[in-house]
Formats: structure tokens, C-alpha cells, sequence
């Protein structure tokens, strides 16, 4: 968890007070900040909730705290999603294969996820 130390020293908290707002001991939150384990989803959602940040803030997957900081390209452009809502002759095939690629990209993020929360060692 890159940025969960910076984050309780911004808050001024203790390892003992972060431990006790999300429900653990005080060790299982110094592993969580070491990275020796991993906080469950459940507990992760309750640090990025407390701390008013992002997910991906919380993991270091990005330098930006909130999501309306983030100048990321939309999810979905009009291609896309003429060709979710008409399928295959309602866009052309340029929009077919954005279409196809970005839900590649979202299956790839979801399992990916999905190996992140099942590390051993994680917190239950």
C-alpha cells in the first residue's frame, strides 16, 4: 500500500488509531503499510473512504488522490457506443475492434484485481 504511511501522517494518526477505524490490530495495519500484507477489499474501501482518495490512489497506481483530478480519456467514445447499442451494423468495424479492445482491457483489469485481493496473506 505505497501511499497508505504518507496518508496517516497527512491525518496525523498513529498506526494504533488507523488499526482501530478499520477494525484490526495494530501490527496486521504496520504490514498493511510495509506491504507484508494485503488489506481486504472491505478494509481497503474503509482506508480510501476515510482518507477521501481513490483505490488506485491507495495502491499508488496514480499520483492523483480523487478521480476528477484524473485527465484520462473517457471510457467510451461515440463509436463505442453506437456499436454497444446497434452491434455490428449499426458502426463500422473501426468502432467493432475499439469496442472489442476495450473490453479486452476491462477483463485484463478485472482479473488482475482479482489476483491482487487473493494474494496470500491477505487480510480476511
Amino acid at each position: 500500500m505505497k501511499n497508505l504511511k504518507l496518508l496517516r501522517g497527512i491525518a496525523n494518526k498513529t498506526q494504533e488509531e488507523m488499526a482501530e477505524i478499520i477494525g484490526v490490530d495494530r501490527i496486521t495495519y504496520h504490514r498493511y503499510e510495509k506491504g507484508l500484507r494485503q488489506p481486504s477489499l472491505e478494509n481497503m474501501i474503509k482506508l480510501a473512504d476515510y482518507f477521501n482518495v481513490t483505490l488506485d490512489y491507495l495502491l499508488g497506481r496514480t499520483d492523483s488522490p480523487s478521480a476528477e483530478k484524473e485527465n484520462k480519456e473517457p471510457v467510451l467514445d461515440e463509436s463505442i457506443t453506437k456499436a454497444a447499442a446497434h452491434g455490428p451494423d449499426g458502426a463500422n468495424s473501426d468502432a467493432i475492434a475499439l469496442l472489442n479492445d476495450r473490453l479486452d482491457d476491462i477483463l485484463n483489469e478485472v482479473e488482475r484485481y482479482k489476483r491482487l485481493i487473493n494474494q496470500p496473506g491477505k487480510e480476511e
